[in-house]
């Protein structure tokens, strides 16, 4: 896929896994084998967070991208309403996932996620003011490959 990878652990149950800006799949380490008893963990990890090549994810429209391809691994897999949980950046992901698609979503977490991080820094922002340091921070992850 050109925005995620994905690794599969355990049997049982769907249940993926998505963290936040810039974090690995390894961040999910801790709950991730005990959730494996009893579910078959889909650990996302988004290209160019952990040190992957980027591919696509250095062009813009990362979180949709992303979206697109939890949506064709739900497809593909043929995964019947899984569980989903998102931290951060994952959590909007879940929340787009959720609302483009409601038919793949059975269940969401949703943990510490903004729909629009900008309010957090700067009261008042919207898209445009935002949008230099978007691009400044995408611009920073493209020098890394």
């Amino acid at each position: 896929m050109e925005h995620i990878s994905v690794q599969v652990i355990g049997k049982g149950s769907p249940l993926i896994l998505i963290p936040g800006l810039s974090s690995p799949r390894a961040v999910w380490d801790g709950v991730a084998p005990e959730l494996a008893r009893n579910h078959m963990v889909y650990l996302v990890q988004v290209n160019g967070f952990g040190g992957e090549d980027p591919r696509a994810n250095l062009a813009p429209g990362v979180i949709d991208g992303v979206v697109a391809d939890l949506h064709k691994l739900i497809g593909e897999r043929k995964l019947a309403k899984p569980a989903v949980i998102g931290h951060s950046m994952g959590g909007l992901a879940t929340l787009m996932l959720a609302r483009t698609h409601p038919g793949d979503v059975g269940k969401a977490m949703i943990v510490d996620a903004l729909p629009f991080v900008g309010t957090a820094f700067f009261p008042g922002a919207t898209v445009e003011s935002v949008k230099p340091q978007a691009e400044a921070m995408r611009a920073q992850m493209a020098g890394l490959y």
